[in-house]
């Protein structure tokens, strides 16, 4: 789409060479998760980054971090401290209602619980 920044990826190369399904997308999240404690002795932090709707391929879920409710899960199976997001504020107002809170409403419920290691603000 010329002068908008948004590419088309209908001819794009799948990463695995077929879309995952969400159940694979949750079961590889916990699996890397895991290995989270060798990490956390480092000072490693993780900022998970809100889908881009603008790189969907259809309605097919391809992050675990889709919208508002979809948050919740990948803290608890993390339990950790050093597990936040990467707000993408452009991302998050692209999203509008389908993100389920607005972008003010997020920023206060991560902010107060420390867990915005990263903001972007670009659309």
């Amino acid at each position: 789409m010329p002068g908008t920044g948004i590419r088309r990826f209908s001819g794009a190369r799948l990463p695995h060479g077929r879309v995952l399904l969400g159940e694979e997308i949750w079961d590889n999240y916990t699996y890397f998760i895991r290995l989270w404690p060798r990490w956390r002795g480092a000072g490693v932090r993780i900022g998970i980054h809100p889908d881009d709707r603008r790189c969907r391929a259809g309605r097919v879920p391809r992050c675990i971090f889709g919208n508002f409710e979809g948050t919740g899960e990948p803290f608890e199976i993390a339990d950790s401290p050093n597990i936040g997001i990467c707000l993408c504020c452009g991302t998050w107002l692209e999203g509008g209602k389908l993100m389920g809170k607005d972008v003010l409403e997020t920023i206060h419920y991560f902010g107060c619980r420390g867990k915005i290691f990263k903001s972007t603000f670009a659309m």
